[in-house]
């Protein structure tokens, strides 16, 4: 019964295993990375070794930070990128493979609906990348924070910079908004206006660095269109200036992009829209991150580096 139910016979076995053992040389067992979230200190085999950059992603609860954290990765994997980026690796495949289930058919989901990032998470995702028109290697670490704990904290300087210290080691600032609320005339002033308050905190609390880069995003591209691939409201191109006017501070230093990383449909807008440019952006920034305590000036790893600045 057992041999007729696996479809194995005990001779098929015995020759599988005489085959193992007589081609050792064609048959290797490999060992792959499957962490969850990495922690600061993990991460020091990973930027002590190759260039390294940190991002972090804020935006508030259904903005689509898992789900764009997530479609970058997925679409790594199936080669959309092939033209400008080759997936290289990731010490943290568990915690990928764990959000791309509810991307895929697998799933048995009949919508998107990628879990919320857990309150009070700081855990740390890595992907290693193959850029290809300069033939290098560059390891993106990216943390994302819950919108609950984001919301908690505006106004609050005192709080920022005991709870989100680690922002200050970012190379970038990925701010997203949500589009859904952006296409809405009902929310979009008070989603644009949370978010500059959230940035006012930040610049405030001293949690942007001086060489780092804000990347204003405006998710769910598709409900911002119409038909014919033209913007509904104009509202959304005006986001830059009206951030500009009350963060002055912040002039030069800001990017923007639409994306649309899982869309409803994909008539106008392809899955993974502008996540391309954004990856692009998010490359695109000094290797090195400024120091800013004297205990660090015999350290030598950009983990190091980055460590220092949160002494």
């Amino acid at each position: 019964m057992d041999e007729a139910y696996s479809g194995i016979t005990l001779e098929d076995q015995e020759n599988t295993s005489a085959a193992s053992e007589n081609d050792d040389d064609d048959f290797q067992m490999v060992s792959l990375p499957m962490n969850e979230e990495l922690m600061p200190e993990d991460t020091y085999p990973i930027t002590a070794s190759e260039e390294s950059k940190f991002f972090v992603i804020i935006g508030g609860t259904g903005s689509g930070k898992t789900t764009l954290i997530t479609s970058m990765y997925h679409l790594f994997l199936t080669g959309e990128y092939k033209e400008k980026f080759m997936f290289a690796g990731s010490q943290t495949l568990s915690a990928f493979e764990s959000r791309a289930f509810y991307l895929r058919t697998s799933s048995q989901n009949s919508c998107v609906n990628m879990r919320r990032t857990p309150v009070g998470s700081v855990g740390i995702l890595h992907i290693r990348v193959k850029i290809k028109q300069r033939n290098e290697f560059t390891n993106l670490l990216f943390s994302d924070f819950s919108g609950e704990d984001i919301s908690s904290i505006v106004a609050n300087v005192d709080a920022v910079k005991e709870d989100f210290d680690i922002v200050k080691s970012a190379s970038h600032l990925v701010v997203l908004l949500d589009g859904e609320k952006i296409a809405s005339r009902r929310y979009k002033l008070s989603e644009l206006q949370k978010m500059i308050q959230i940035l006012r905190t930040f610049w405030d609390g001293g949690l942007i660095n001086n060489t780092a880069k804000v990347i204003i995003t405006v998710s769910k591209y598709d409900l911002l269109i119409d038909d014919t691939g033209n913007l509904r409201d104009p509202f959304s191109s005006s986001i830059v200036e009206r951030i500009l006017e009350q963060l002055p501070e912040l002039e030069g230093r800001i990017d923007f992009h639409y994306i649309a990383s899982m869309p409803t449909e994909t008539t106008v807008v392809n899955a993974g829209y502008g996540t391309d440019q954004l990856l692009e952006s998010l490359l695109d920034s000094p290797n090195s991150i400024p120091l800013t305590s004297d205990t660090t000036d015999n350290l030598k790893s950009q983990f190091n580096m980055w460590k220092g600045r949160l002494a």
